[in-house]
This record gives structure tokens, C-alpha cells and sequence, in this order.
């Protein structure tokens, strides 16, 4: 049993205890150090200290402990460390992790864990890296980790560590151009109108990993944090061939059924993909109205909560795509008009947003993108923001 697939915060004492009473060995995946105080007082000892976090990176990823006494592999002891600035240490080790690593690794986290004698030991949790192979900056040193360690990276290592980066870049790429193709050939897990459409897609880092899949027995206790987009009138949801799908329906003006307008689909691999066809040019015809931002930051906070309740860990990728809205305008205002220039395209398909934590401003985070779509109607910048803020608020990831 390990402990990886715990979250940090959730991680107590007795999970440690039960390393000992289980002999859970160090393994690819897992490592413990007795101590992290001579890290930065000594240079070798630095350079194997970033060493070891690439070779996490470089391989599958795992979990690094400080305090914990091993003995052939084989934790024996907990007696801790300790640390007197929590903050100040995580500080360090993040800027010295920056500062040494070249590309950086995205979506290390940093946790401590107290004891009952008033020591801590901390956890380095590294993620299986996307942007891998890392090396010691300014060097040709490269390392990754077997079970027996880690080890240095020859150049047939290296080329495969290339390639799998690439691919996991290519996987992303196509995954999102598909999705949006089918989109608009009307291939959706439910019906909805030929409108112009806001799309979301929410990718894990991890998703295309073989054998990555959420628990989904359970998804209809939780359905509040997959409540789609701007979600008005029914709201209701089925289980499908790609997981779990949750739509709202509206009833139509001409027909007076009850159709879908907005949906969020829950992948089993952990990706979310939400799409909402009915707040574009609602109420003026060619218009973007501009609380659109907030329907969006609110239906992103609520997804990456889904993720974080069902321990899919950052790093993420979010997506942001506006379909058929060419010859629109957005409204500056709620309730006058600007004659500003009209979108010159069908689809707004907005770059990839990394999210490395769930603690980051997701307000600040979106800010780029939607900047993006009010200068394709010739503004600066976003008017939902005023010196820097959201005049919608805070949203936290």
C-alpha cells in the first residue's frame, strides 16, 4: 500500500504508521529521507536533492518523504523534522526547484505532515511530467528512477522521453479538434440547437495514462459541481458510453418542447467537457453578452471542485472555444450598445490554460483568454475587469 494516491492534505499520521507496519519498500514511485536540513547548506547535497525531483518528473512520478528512517529500503522510523517557517521552506524549495530545473516541472506539491511530537515530515508530491525530459539547468545531467533508484539518462532514454512528450502533446491536440469538429456536426451526447456555442474542456494532465479512470458509481450524490453552464429551467442527468452526462433543457419559443441548451459531460478518464448554446445572443441578436466571463468562471470553479473531490490531481488543462459567433459583437455594457468591430471568424478557439494547482486565482488564470475574445472585437482588454480585478469577485479553482 502507498500513499500516492491520497491527497496531501488528507495524509496523517497513521497513513505514515502504516508504512511501517506494512513495509511498504521504496520503489519507483516512492522514496524517504531521513532529513532535508543539509539540502541547502551544501552544494552536492543540493544537486542531489534536484536530481532526485527529476527523476521523478522524468519517470512515473511519486512521492518523496523527509523524516521518515529507512533501513534496506524499508521505513523503521518516524522521528520527523523540524521546521520552523513552514512557508518559508516551501518557498525555498519551489524557487530552487525553478531556479535549477530546466523546462520546469509543472504541478509539484508540497505538504507537511505533523506528529504527536511536535515534528512534521514533509511530502514532495512530483507529477509523471508532460514536458519531460527534465535536466539540472545548464548541464547535459538528466535523470529518471527504477526501482532501484535513480539513475543517469543515456540517449536512447532520452529519445524516448522526447517522443512521449510529444504524444501526449499530439493526444491533447487531437482530442480537443475532434471534440470541436463533432460539436458542430451535431455529434453530441444530447441534441441541442445550431446556435452559436460557448465549449469548455477540461483536461488532466494524466488522462490519456493507460488504466486512469474515475469511479463513477457514484457521480448522482454529487451532481451540484457538474451542474452545466448557465444551467436554467430542468436539470437532469443519465449515465452513457463516455461516463456521465448532466443537461439542462429550456423550453424552445416555436415549438414549446423542452430542449437541451447546455451539457457537461464527465469523461471516464477524468477530462470534462461542457457546452452551452443558448447565452450567446440572447437577448439582441449577434450579440456576446458580457457576463458570459462569469457563467464561465463559475462553471470552471465548480468542475475543477468535481476533480479535486474525486482526487484527479493538477496539473490541468483548460479550454476555452466560442463556435459560430462570427459577425458578432460584445456588449460593453448590460445596457448599452457600443458600435465595436464585429468578430471576423466562425471560431474563437482560445490557447491552452495551465492550471499547476487548485489554489491559483482562477479570475486572474482566465483573464488572457478572455481578453482575447474582447480584442477580437477590437477592445484592449476585458471591461470585466477594473484595475486588475473581477468585478465579478474572486473565483478560486
Amino acid at each position: 500500500m502507498t500513499l500516492q494516491y491520497i491527497k496531501l492534505d488528507d495524509i496523517t499520521e497513521q497513513h505514515l504508521q502504516e508504512l511501517i507496519e506494512n513495509e511498504v519498500s521504496e520503489k519507483k514511485t516512492l522514496d524517504y529521507k531521513q532529513t532535508i536540513s543539509d539540502v541547502f547548506n551544501n552544494r552536492e547535497n543540493k544537486k542531489e536533492f534536484i536530481l532526485d525531483i527529476i527523476s521523478f518528473a522524468n519517470s512515473s512520478g511519486g512521492d518523496i518523504y523527509y523524516g521518515i528512517v529507512e533501513e534496506q529500503g524499508k521505513p523503521v522510523e518516524i522521528p520527523g523534522i523540524d521546521i520552523a517557517k513552514e512557508d518559508d521552506l516551501k518557498l525555498k524549495i519551489h524557487n530552487t526547484l525553478r531556479d535549477c530545473i530546466e523546462p520546469t516541472i509543472h504541478g509539484i506539491d508540497i505538504r507537511t505532515v505533523p506528529l504527536s511530537n511536535s515534528k512534521q515530515v514533509l511530502i514532495i508530491r512530483i507529477p509523471d511530467s508532460f514536458t519531460k525530459p527534465h535536466r539540472y539547468k545548464n548541464t547535459v545531467q538528466f535523470t529518471a528512477r527504477n526501482s532501484a533508484g535513480k539513475y543517469p539518462l543515456d540517449v536512447p532514454g532520452l529519445k524516448q522521453l522526447f517522443l512521449i512528450s510529444e504524444a501526449f502533446a499530439e493526444q491533447e491536440r487531437n482530442f480537443r479538434a475532434e471534440r470541436i469538429s463533432n460539436i458542430l456536426s451535431e455529434t453530441m451526447p444530447v441534441q441541442m440547437p445550431s446556435n452559436p456555442k460557448i465549449m469548455i474542456h477540461i483536461v488532466p494532465l494524466n488522462a490519456f495514462e493507460f488504466g486512469n479512470m474515475l469511479d463513477l458509481t457514484n457521480i448522482i450524490a454529487n451532481t451540484e459541481d457538474i451542474t452545466p453552464i448557465w444551467s436554467q429551467g430542468n436539470i437532469t442527468g443519465r449515465y452513457n458510453f463516455d461516463g456521465y452526462v448532466r443537461y439542462s433543457k429550456l423550453q424552445d419559443t416555436h415549438s414549446k418542447e423542452y430542449m437541451p441548451h447546455s451539457y457537461t459531460q464527465i469523461y471516464r478518464n477524468g477530462i470534462i467537457e461542457a457546452v452551452e448554446a443558448k447565452l450567446i445572443g440572447l437577448h439582441n441578436h449577434n450579440r456576446i453578452p458580457r457576463a458570459y466571463e462569469k457563467a464561465v468562471l463559475e462553471a470552471i470553479s465548480r468542475y475543477t471542485r468535481f476533480l479535486d473531490k474525486n482526487r484527479v490531481s493538477p496539473p490541468i488543462l483548460i479550454m476555452l472555444s466560442l463556435t459560430g459567433v462570427k459577425n458578432h459583437r460584445i456588449d460593453k455594457s448590460e445596457t448599452f450598445f457600443d458600435s465595436n468591430e464585429v468578430i471576423d471568424r466562425d471560431n474563437l478557439i482560445l490557447p491552452e490554460i495551465l492550471i499547476e494547482n487548485f489554489e491559483e486565482d482562477l479570475t486572474q488564470k482566465m483573464k488572457p483568454a478572455f481578453d482575447s475574445i474582447w480584442q477580437a472585437c477590437g477592445y484592449e482588454s476585458s471591461y470585466n475587469y477594473e484595475n486588475g480585478s473581477c468585478i465579478y469577485g474572486e473565483f478560486k479553482l
